[in-house]
């Protein structure tokens, strides 16, 4: 008996009822095996249990499925067995019109072939789960006909009659009416039931099979082929059986009357089918004999031989052979159809050929791969095909120090298995790693065009998929994967990982020990990669010892095959090489204790592939490869300094661009001690394009063929198509420890040194796209290397560049850090008073401002305004004498320098220069944070009156004096007109791009004006591109993304929708929590403005205590009078107000409200639950009230308070006129406009 594998295509077998006109179908079938043998040159007769997954039947048919399928017999013996059933059970006819035949000379026939065949009794099957010729048979209780049983030799969830035996289910599905009395079976709680032979309903089960086969196999399994056998077809004729009796000949009209009516349902339904594959070739086959049923009963036995002839004349057709022969072939192949079992409702070419599944791995899996059977046969079993109806999550766990093959096998259980499954593999190193693996899922999934939300759109994509999807996370840390895991309780999950848990913790039995493969495995492993022979008993001797000296560890094995292979070193000399190497480490003290003292053995490889690669760049090898060992040599001690995966040739080709248009190889050659490295970042002439718009290009076929050679030795996995490099860990450890203090220093600075030139300050898409990828590898130069450039200049613009990259990745710890030393460096260097100093002084007071240090950050700022005015002053002293100068020497163009200096004597210092402009106006800001709005105004009221003094009549004058007046408390004009947005949106878009800054800076004021006249669904479309905008740029953990994510939650509030809002507020909340604080004022402030939504949809108790919350930070914060504590205050007060006082029909109020508001907004996009929601009866509450005499008339007190803010208070009244419509007074009188 042959297993079923999940991903192999099922082939279904349908046999109609007929009685004793049965032995067609088996003379059928017969042939069909016979042809297969011929075929497939088989040494005997195939089993049709071998090549049909589920098989059912109906009367006769049933008795053919149980021989066929749940006693395994072949046709043949089944021929023969049928021959005795005939003469035995119908030769002896009764003279009875509801039973003419004997049910119990069935039964014992029946129960003599189940002894006779020796597979036990019970119709449940004892072979595994996965096992081929699963069966089932149709019947029907006799008091509910078209209620249709099945009786099953398999197990599923729900079904009533598990201990049904088989003679049992062999008497209900040939009770045929007339012929045999009914036949009791007990259900699972011992009820008893009569049944009858279910051809009266369904004679051509066809439709039940697929339906069976759906639920057994679920809807996504492949399709192979589906068989139905018939009968023989004739003309139906239904005679009166007389009427004595009148009880049962009443039973018998009515079964006459349904025979008759149905009586030609197999046909019927085959014609059906039929037409559902007629567009699919060689996927169903009916076999039926034309006429091979008249003039023969149900019970004419002696006929067997004419039913056996008219049968085998069929056969015999030319049409009729064509499609046995196909049916041969399609059962000998297994190949699919091209459809699922989804697809049983309605079949088309162009709608249901399913796509192929998806693999979407790191690489593949080494071409030596050897032995890990057993846990390769643990994850089959764990993943293997679901029983059915079962589709909950399972995950499982590799775990094992590195270098023991974790990785490989999990790309060898994915190749394995990739018809199976969707396979998405990701790797899990850090959280960089993740989101750019889960932009490659999105771009296998989707299509090439770049995702602004790539990790949600495959969250989504997975939650929304019922196919098996597998997704892997390789190297995954100890916590912090669940946001990258989509909702809900579908698909399977494979984490490698070194940790010994992972959170949440996995059930044991989900957890798999990686240990050192056994010697015989290792062996052959070390031989296949040496490519030497594995059948030699003195190469396998030799081999032996090495494996064992380096602890059966694949890495160090494959390290060790490598070297072998390219050295070339003869086997038997091998280990004296890796001993004396390894009495090296041992003796070197940076390898004493703990993880490195572990891995000496593999160290000790590496060091021989490192001495190899360093012979043939000696010439002391191959002459032709010495300038690709050279340069691997030199690769191979800069990129152990970056992260140990990513792309590394963007960081080389932008360094080589950057510094040419720098000319930086003049001034700062770039070499590792005395190494020269200038070669690796050389650029050449080419044509003008986007990516080289200054007509020079990288030359990287040094680097790629640098990379490609330590490739060939196992140092690194490079793939010289996507540049994708992927370095293991410990390579990536020895590389840095084998260098000794000086070497490790010169290699680091180098290998900084590209990645800093690589960097730009630009504001552009790309560059900040770059930037953003760049990080993990700034982070690791970070913590790798110590050194910093001997020019204090160009260490100054390195910690400049460190500084903007790390404040864009929300990094402001590292930020403040590299700031700090930048000013250092740069007042040492040009003085305090010089621009670049201003500069970092400016970027500084920034970075103070994202920490929520506000008083830091004007002391900052006004330290930098004074010094650039004292500098204005000075420069304007330096003109003057310049200008006297000239005059006294009557220079023939002093005239005309003294008109061009006119303009710049003529200013007041001030304001006329931008920078000194742009920091006035981050001043005010700060101001503002701190509570200081008349220092505030009088700042503002200054920048208006130089914008009015420009003649300035645009919008920047409007705003400023919006602004003041905003601050003195006064009534405003609008900033913009919607016109006047539109136009400046339209006027970016066409000068920068769709894409650039600052046409989405101007996407969202447009949308700001829109929402301030009214047009809040508008404004949320643009706020939402801008939000993904944002988050495809910077990534969806900058703080750019979060800030975009509030302005949509702002916007949801403002529109009612709280149902939406306070998701999305939540989701902030989280994040600010943990990137910021608990204590940083935008985690305070999105705590009230969560506490405000929940508070909106009656969640009183958490909305007081998030304002609790608020108020106790930012009391200790900004103190106790600040404007933004006085605010948590009052709502804190007000929420607990409304708690008290608000009764239940108000409350349902406000929050039918709610919901309704995001119904009207969302239409067909409306979750489930939403569609789904009916309103609270507000009427129907305040009956109630009524009737228990509880109700009280309210009416809403409003109070203006210090500061403008209003506070709301419901007052019972014994006689009011009304009943106020109190709902939205008491929103927009706690939220105003919406935003915190």
């Amino acid at each position: 008996m042959s297993a079923s594998g999940q991903n192999e295509p099922v082939n279904l077998l349908a046999c109609d009822g007929g009685g004793i006109r049965g032995v067609s179908e088996l003379v059928i079938l017969d042939e069909v095996m016979k042809r297969m043998q011929q075929k497939g040159d088989l040494a005997k007769v195939p089993k049709p249990c071998d090549y049909f997954h589920l098989i059912g039947g109906t009367s006769t048919g049933g008795l053919v499925a149980i021989m066929l399928g749940r006693l395994q017999m072949s046709t043949e013996e089944a021929l023969k067995a049928y021959d005795s059933f005939a003469s035995e059970i119908f030769s002896k006819r009764r003279k009875s019109l509801v039973e003419k035949y004997k049910a119990k000379a069935l039964e014992e026939t029946v129960k003599n072939l189940v002894r006779d065949q020796g597979k036990g009794f019970s119709m449940r099957d004892a072979r595994s789960a996965d096992a081929k010729g699963r069966a089932f048979v149709c019947t029907m209780p006799e008091q509910r006909h078209k209620e249709i049983v099945r009786l099953r030799t398999y197990d599923v969830k729900g079904d009533k009659y598990p201990n049904c035996l088989i003679f049992e289910a062999a008497r209900a599905t040939t009770a045929a009416t007339t012929y045999f009395k009914p036949m009791l079976i007990k259900d699972e709680e011992g009820n008893e039931e009569k049944f009858v032979d279910a051809a009266l309903g369904t004679n051509n089960p066809i439709s039940i099979l697929w339906d069976e086969a759906s639920d057994l196999f679920g809807k996504k399994r492949k399709l192979g082929c589906v068989v139905s056998l018939g009968t023989g077809s004739r003309d139906v004729e239904m005679k009166s059986n007389g009427d004595r009796m009148v009880d049962k000949t009443r039973y018998l009209i009515s079964a006459l009357k349904l025979t008759k009516e149905l009586g030609t349902d197999s046909e019927k339904d085959h014609l059906r089918w039929k037409a559902k594959f007629e567009e699919f070739e060689n996927t169903y086959f009916r076999l039926n004999v034309d006429g091979g049923a008249q003039g023969i009963e149900l019970s004419d036995w002696q006929k067997i031989g004419e039913l056996k002839r008219r049968t085998r004349e069929y056969l015999q057709d030319p049409e009729v052979k064509k499609m046995i022969d196909d049916l041969a072939d399609v059962l000998l192949d297994g190949k699919d159809s091209g459809l699922t079992l989804a697809h049983g409702g309605g079949l088309s070419r162009e709608t249901t050929i399913p796509a192929e599944p998806k693999a979407i791995r790191r690489g593949k899996s080494s071409n030596i791969f050897t032995g890990r059977t057993a846990i390769l046969g643990r994850l089959n079993e764990y993943f293997g095909p679901r029983a059915p109806g079962d589709t909950s999550r399972r995950e499982f766990h590799l775990r094992g120090m590195g270098g023991v093959g974790k990785t490989q096998i999990a790309l060898k259980f994915t190749e394995q298995n990739e018809r199976r499954f969707h396979i998405l593999w990701v790797d899990a190193t850090d959280t960089t790693t993740i989101e750019q693996g889960y932009k490659q899922l999105a771009a296998n999934i989707f299509g090439p065009t770049e995702r602004k939300n790539a990790v949600e759109d495959v969250l989504l994509w997975l939650h929304d998929n019922d196919e098996e999807w597998l997704l892997v996370f390789d190297n995954a840390p100890a916590s912090g994967l669940s946001k990258y895991l989509p909702d809900g309780d579908r698909g399977n999950v494979l984490y490698t990982s070194r940790h010994r848990n992972l959170q949440p913790r996995l059930r044991p039995e989900c957890v798999a020990d990686i240990g050192e493969m056994g010697i015989q495995d290792s062996v052959i492993l070390l031989l296949r990669s040496a490519q030497q022979s594995e059948f030699t008993d003195e190469s396998r001797d030799f081999a032996k010892d090495i494996v064992r000296a380096l602890g059966c560890l694949p890495l160090a094995i494959d390290q060790a095959g490598a070297y072998i292979h390219m050295g070339p070193c003869p086997l038997k000399d091998y280990l004296e090489i890796f001993n004396e190497q390894k009495d090296a480490l041992l003796r070197n003290p940076r390898f004493k204790g703990g993880d490195e003292q572990r891995h000496i053995a593999v160290y000790a490889t590496f060091n021989i592939s490192h001495r190899a690669i360093k012979a043939y760049a000696d010439k002391k090898a191959d002459m032709a490869r010495v300038k690709d060992a050279e340069v691997a040599l030199k690769l191979l001690n800069l990129v152990c300094f970056y992260n140990h995966v990513g792309d590394l040739h963007a960081i080389f080709d932008q360094a080589a661009k950057f510094r040419y248009e720098m000319q930086r190889h003049l001034e700062f050659p770039l070499k590792a001690g005395d190494i020269s490295l200038d070669d690796l970042v050389w650029t050449f002439k080419t044509d003008i394009t986007t990516e080289n718009p200054d007509g020079r290009a990288w030359d990287s076929e040094d680097y790629v063929r640098g990379m490609s050679f330590l490739n060939d030795f196992s140092l690194i996995k490079f793939d010289s198509v996507s540049a994708y490099c992927n370095m293991h860990v410990l390579v990536h450890e020895w590389a840095r420890n084998r260098m000794g203090d000086g070497e490790r220093s010169d290699w680091g600075l180098a290998a900084r040194s590209i990645l800093m030139d690589s960097l730009s300050l630009k504001s552009g898409h790309y560059y900040i796209i770059y930037r953003r990828d760049v990080t993990p590898h700034l982070e690791a130069c970070q913590k790798y290397v110590k050194a910093e450039h001997d020019s204090v200049p160009l260490e100054s613009e390195y910690q400049g560049k460190m500084a903007y990259t790390f404040q864009q990745a929300g990094n402001m710890d590292a930020a403040e850090i590299a700031l700090t030393k930048a000013l250092e460096y740069r007042k040492r260097i040009f003085g305090v008073q010089n621009e670049a100093t201003f500069a970092a002084m400016s970027q500084l007071a920034q970075v103070y401002v994202k920490q929520g240090r506000y008083a830091k950050a004007e002391e900052t700022l006004r330290e930098v305004i004074d010094r650039r005015k004292l500098y204005q002053q000075e420069l304007k002293q330096q003109a003057i004498e310049e200008a006297q100068k000239l005059a006294r020497k009557g220079k023939g163009k002093g005239k005309e320098n003294g008109k061009d200096n006119a303009v710049f004597l003529d200013a007041d210092g001030t304001l006329d220069n931008p920078k000194i402009r742009k920091d006035t106006k981050n001043l005010l800001k700060v101001l503002i944070l701190q509570d200081r709005w008349e220092v505030a105004a009088n700042i503002a009221s200054g920048i208006t009156e130089w914008y009015e003094g420009m003649d300035l009549n645009n919008d920047k004058v409007r705003t400023y004096r919006n602004f003041v007046a905003r601050l003195k408390g006064e009534t405003t004009e609008d900033d913009l007109t919607i016109q006047e947005a539109m136009q400046k949106l339209a006027d970016t878009t066409a000068l920068m791009g769709p894409i650039h800054p600052n046409t989405i800076r101007d996407t969202e004021k447009l949308a700001q004006t829109l929402a301030r006249h009214g047009g809040l669904l508008e404004a949320q479309k643009l706020l939402m591109e801008v939000f993904e905008w944002t988050q495809g740029t910077y990534g969806p953990e900058s703080p750019e993304a979060f800030e975009a994510m509030c302005k949509v939650a702002h916007n949801l509030f403002s529109q009612g929708r709280y149902f939406e809002a306070d998701d999305v507020y939540y989701a902030v909340e989280t994040h600010y929590n943990e990137a910021l604080g608990p204590l940083h004022p935008k985690t305070l402030a999105v705590k009230l403005d969560l506490g405000l939504c929940l508070y909106c949809k009656t969640m009183y108790s958490s909305a007081i205590r998030l304002a609790q919350e608020c108020l106790e930070g930012r009391t200790v914060i900004l103190g106790p009078q600040h404007t933004m504590t006085l605010q948590a205050e009052h709502c804190l007060r007000q929420f607990r107000e409304t708690q008290a006082n608000a009764p239940d029909w108000f409350r349902a109020g406000l929050r039918n409200t709610a919901i309704q508001a995001s119904i009207n907004a969302l239409g067909d996009r409306a979750p489930d639950w939403m569609k789904q929601w009916k309103p609270e009866s507000e009427e129907d509450l305040v009956r109630a009230h009524i009737e228990r005499g509880t109700f009280r008339k309210l009416k809403l007190d409003i109070v203006t308070e210090k500061g403008g803010l209003i506070f709301t208070r419901l007052r019972p009244v014994d006689e009011a006129d009304q009943i106020l419509e109190v709902n939205q007074t008491l929103r927009t009188a706690i939220k105003g406009d919406g935003e915190s």
